[in-house]
């Protein structure tokens, strides 16, 4: 979706399509210049007065938009009329989701986007957000990346305030923070930022006044918050910022043929204080030197946990200090990520050691 442009509200015009001299419909007059006719679903360049075919026809499809056009409800309290619809899809043209234009002529343009019965309200941002390797932040607020990929028009009707048609592409990144997207969308000409927030469909349904109930929900959304109350939510989300519900760690003595356990611990949920660093009994290393393994195990879902951990010397006080975490995410027919993670320090001196941990979750 392109970035939007402020004006001065306008009246709802009537034009002729040149294509097949049907009437069509610009809600937002002066600040629309693409409409499409809806009945030959030409795409026309309404900028001018002489109106332009910027792509004759599309292929009749059985796209059908759930809200209609012309469809007035309240979002978040203002009042939205749809005036554009449209379906993109990844490059491949498996997944596929909608986006309808929401146009106030004192607030300017929103969005909504739907995928498998998940919805998200957007708005377009007028700033950028600060983008890192992974991750991304916006008004102090950090998103960690979660796609990288492309969104090809597949489908377009009513009107819209950039200049598109059936086959633009664009390359697109999303960033959560549940219950936030967080999307970065550019092409050559352009870069736009905007941050969605999921929305009930139920809410939706009853603000536009529609009779028939909106799809039901398949899978989970990436950034679907959690079915609990608040209180309960935050109980879970302390939960997994520890742990989750089982984190285990494994040494391994792996200088011998045999490889030797020295320390296994499962710590459930609730059984630390939140916030506090978790030391662990002693374990001895009896080689004069060894390889040692740590083996990290939670299961996240939808989730990432990170462990700051410290391998301590009890005779001397010396340490090694790394990072080791894990992150799975899912969705409709699709995963990725692992909720395990291995990692091995070299040549560690012999001795009685403990482990200090530190543990942070994006939830």
């Amino acid at each position: 979706m392109a970035g939007e442009t402020p004006a001065p509200p306008s009246s709802v015009a009537v034009v002729d399509c040149p294509n097949c001299g049907s009437g069509v419909q610009i809600r937002a007059q002066g600040r629309s210049l693409t409409a499409v006719c809806r009945s030959c679903f030409a795409v026309l360049d309404c900028s001018t007065p002489e109106l332009k075919i910027l792509q004759e026809s599309q292929k009749r499809t059985k796209f059908v938009p759930l809200i209609p056009i012309g469809k007035r409800g309240k979002v978040h309290g203002e009042l939205y009329e749809v005036i554009g619809y449209m379906v993109r899809s990844d490059h491949t043209g498996v997944y596929e989701w909608e986006e309808y234009l929401l146009f106030n002529p004192y607030k300017g343009f929103r969005w909504l986007t739907q995928m498998y019965g998940h919805w998200n309200y957007v708005l377009p941002l007028k700033n950028k957000a600060r983008e890192y390797d992974d991750s991304a932040t916006h008004l102090n607020r950090s998103y960690r990346q979660f796609l990288n990929g492309s969104a090809k028009v597949q489908f377009v009707l009513g009107e819209f305030y950039w200049r598109v048609k059936t086959g633009d592409e664009t390359r697109v990144i999303d960033f959560i923070h549940p219950p936030e997207i967080l999307s970065k969308e550019w092409d050559k000409f352009e870069e736009i930022w905007s941050l969605g927030t999921y929305i009930e469909g139920e809410e939706l349904r009853k603000a536009f006044g529609l009779e028939t109930p909106l799809p039901s929900k398949t899978g989970i959304a990436p950034n679907q918050p959690s079915d609990w109350g608040p209180v309960y939510a935050s109980v879970r989300n302390m939960a997994l910022v520890g742990f989750a519900a089982l984190f285990a760690i494994q040494l391994v003595y792996l200088l011998s043929a045999s490889n030797e356990v020295v320390y296994r611990q499962a710590y459930p949920t609730g059984s630390y204080e939140y916030g506090k660093t978790i030391v662990t009994p002693s374990f001895d290393l009896n080689k004069n030197r060894s390889n040692v393994a740590i083996y990290l195990r939670s299961p996240v879902n939808n989730n990432w946990l990170e462990a700051e951990l410290e391998l301590v010397n009890d005779g001397n006080g010396e340490s090694m200090s790394f990072e080791q975490g894990v992150e799975y995410w899912s969705g409709y027919d699709w995963s990725e990520g692992s909720q395990r993670s291995d990692i091995m320090l070299s040549e560690v001196p012999g001795g009685r050691y403990h482990l200090a941990m530190d543990v942070t979750s994006g939830v």
